[in-house]
């Protein structure tokens, strides 16, 4: 009986409006004319509502209210013109008429209401089902994903996330806001020069407008689980009416890559250091061990007034020349020692070469010592501060070059400032290899690298990045940065 009546609704659900309309019009016309035959005590009320009822749960309130008046004229006419109501007349017909009509438009209008609801009910059902399903199949798609994924609305609310997401940032992620997940997450960003930067955190740009391509970030490590390197894109989530919902961030692990990238950098500057050490102990040797025959040589002529002495003599200088250079290339390719103070002696051995190579004024300055764990780490910080100092003395005229290495905490910042023409808002041409070195050198160790013009001219080359990082890293097989 259920299923004849559904069956039923569809068929009146699928019929055009005026059809519904006549239906009803024939019905209300069937029903007067039954209620003109019988006998005149007899109630119809319930009849004459069903017309309307039917108009308004299949078409709505305006064409319920019409068929309620029809329905009202029809009963009023049917009063009048019958035989037997002759003494029913004046105000008394018009009162009945009157309650009438006003109960057949209060009929149609519920009838129209309940089933506006019922379809507004029913569409609502239909939506949420389809938005169940395409949240599974969403979430499917996600927890398939080898990438980390992470939604979050404009207040930084954590919607959606997968399974990786929540693998690659140690953390859960299911019934906290975006604010609280930052504050517990050590995280640090390589291009920002921050201890702690919350606030440029991809996620939150996003969140913010800007769409992010190929930032990286370090998620610190603890005693469980070991430091991850992070690829990130982002882009903001807009709706229809252009104003920004959200963001969505999509994380790599690149962990591995950085892990091998560390492993080529220890093999070059170990390679680098073998030669240096080799060019210091065997040829720097050898041209000692000439300079001396030389000198030798030349002694032996002047003891015999011959002229050949001279020749002699410019002989040896050229050889202790050739000496200091080899000399000043082997340092350069094993500057950092083993030492934990080995980066601070290092610089100050590049200040001194600087000035007394290129009678430039350079001069290195340190507070406090500085205690660099990884070894890698230091290498790279000097040959940031190699290549600084060697564009200074290359490009910018300076008179006056600074070296400065500091520590914060765990931030250990270096800095190279010179006073020569500075460094241009805007280049003409792509960059040279010596900046994509540096900016490659800083990325590889986590560190951030911001190079601008000083306040007073010149160019400012700062270079900072946590030493905690390599504290973190210690124990695990993944980059010591």
């Amino acid at each position: 009986m259920w299923h004849l009546l559904i069956r039923i609704n569809r068929f009146f659900g699928r019929q055009k409006p005026w059809v519904i309309f006549l239906i009803g019009f024939v019905g209300m016309a069937i029903v007067g004319f039954v209620d003109f035959q019988t006998n005149t005590h007899l109630t119809w009320l319930v009849f004459y509502i069903v017309p309307i009822s039917f108009l308004g749960w299949y078409t709505g309130r305006k064409p319920a209210t019409a068929m309620a008046i029809f329905g009202g004229l029809v009963w009023y006419t049917d009063k009048i013109f019958h035989p037997s109501n002759a003494a029913v007349t004046g105000w008394v017909l018009f009162w009945n008429f009157s309650m009438r009509l006003c109960t057949f438009v209060v009929c149609g209008l519920l009838s129209a209401e309940v089933a506006a609801r019922r379809r507004f009910e029913e569409r609502l059902r239909q939506t949420n089902e389809a938005l169940r399903q395409q949240t599974e199949i969403l979430q499917s798609i996600l927890n398939s994903m080898g990438d980390g994924v992470i939604v979050a609305d404009s207040d930084g609310k954590i919607l959606l996330f997968n399974p990786e997401a929540e693998r690659l940032v140690h953390k859960g992620l299911g019934e906290i806001s975006l604010e609280d997940w930052l504050q517990r997450q050590q995280t640090y960003i390589p291009d920002v020069l921050a201890a702690h930067p919350m606030t440029e955190h991809p996620l939150l740009q996003t969140i913010h407008g800007k769409e992010i391509d190929g930032a990286e970030m370090l998620l610190g490590g603890d005693a469980t689980h070991a430091a991850v390197w992070l690829a990130c894109t982002g882009r903001p989530l807009i709706g229809r009416d252009g104003k920004i919902r959200g963001g969505v961030l999509v994380m790599r692990d690149v962990t591995s890559g950085k892990t091998m990238e560390k492993q080529i950098a220890e093999i070059s500057d170990r390679e680098q250091s073998r030669i240096g050490q080799d060019l210091h102990d065997t040829l720097c040797q050898q041209l000692v061990s000439v300079a001396y025959a030389t000198e030798i040589l030349r002694l032996a002529l002047d003891q015999h007034n011959s002229p050949e002495s001279a020749k002699v003599e410019t002989i040896a200088e050229m050889v202790n020349q050739s000496i200091t250079q080899a000399r000043q290339f082997a340092r350069g390719l094993y500057p950092v020692r083993l030492e934990a103070d080995g980066l601070t002696s290092a610089l100050e051995e590049l200040a001194t070469t600087v000035q007394s190579r290129s009678k430039i004024r350079c001069r290195f300055a340190i507070d406090d010592p500085v205690f660099i764990n990884d070894e890698v780490a230091a290498i790279n910080l000097y040959r940031i501060a190699q290549e600084a100092v060697n564009n200074a003395v290359k490009h910018s005229r300076a008179r006056n070059i600074s070296i400065g290495l500091g520590a914060v905490e765990d931030e250990v910042t270096l800095t190279v400032n010179d006073d020569g023409i500075g460094f241009p808002d805007h280049l003409d041409r792509p960059q040279g290899m010596g900046l994509h070195i540096m900016k490659y050198r800083a990325r590889m160790i986590g560190a951030s690298l911001d190079i601008r013009r000083g306040a007073r001219g010149g160019t400012i080359v700062i270079c900072s990045f946590r030493n905690q990082n390599q504290l973190d890293n210690s124990h695990v097989q993944s980059p010591k940065v």
